[in-house]
């Protein structure tokens, strides 16, 4: 595992088991960091609860797999511009969560004004996406020539 990981601007030090959000030092609980760091490490992968259970608090810990999603309530809340429509931390209905994969972006409505500003492009010069599409990180939907 690396010692940083970097996803925008979020920080995970990893060795010095610090988080930072737009330069500013992140307080997590133990539990929090170890959820947050298995999270990203595994970006763009989907974790079944069962799966992020086992890893975080081991096969012998009698515990329910909701208790995961109030930890993630709590992360969100955290590290997360918006914790109602979360970036970083997604859910995968009926299976458990997915970190975003860094390297995608999405170019929705929602996330174009925040690609544009970490790449200093004017919102105009960037290809037009659906309008009401849903937030796909890496989804582009390009509207049709006439279509509005």
């Amino acid at each position: 595992m690396r010692s940083r990981l970097e996803f925008r601007e979020l920080v995970i030090d990893v060795n010095e088991r610090r988080t930072y959000k737009a330069g500013k030092e992140v307080e997590l609980t133990h539990t929090e960091f170890d959820l947050l760091t298995f999270l990203a490490s595994n970006a763009g992968k989907v974790l079944s609860r069962e799966k992020i259970l086992n890893s975080i608090w081991g096969y012998e810990y009698p515990i329910e797999t909701r208790v995961i999603d109030v930890h993630i309530r709590n992360l969100r809340r955290k590290i997360e511009s918006q914790p109602s429509r979360p970036y970083y931390i997604l859910a995968v209905p009926g299976i458990g969560y997915r970190f975003t994969n860094a390297d995608r972006f999405c170019f929705c409505d929602r996330c174009r004004s925040g690609f544009a500003a970490d790449r200093g492009i004017e919102l105009a010069t960037l290809r037009e996406t659906r309008r009401g599409s849903r937030h796909r990180p890496g989804a582009v939907q390009p509207i049709k020539p006439g279509r509005e």
